[in-house]
């Protein structure tokens, strides 16, 4: 599957060693593949809340 848009966080530095960290230990090869995960293949009120941002982030490009 060809991945041809992109997500930006920021996190803080001890966020972003816990994500690494957690990356590893859940088996996954990149972050994205990590977060895709959490995002994606999770329960769905982790869904509805991610399509909540990104349909903030979709308005706010729009204006």
């Amino acid at each position: 599957m060809v991945s041809n848009h992109r997500i930006v966080v920021r996190v803080t530095k001890s966020q972003l060693e816990r994500i690494r960290n957690n990356t590893e230990a859940t088996g996954h090869s990149t972050i994205s593949a990590y977060l895709r995960s959490l995002a994606l293949e999770h329960d769905n009120p982790l869904q509805a809340k991610v399509h909540e941002i990104y349909q903030v982030f979709v308005n706010k490009a729009e204006t």
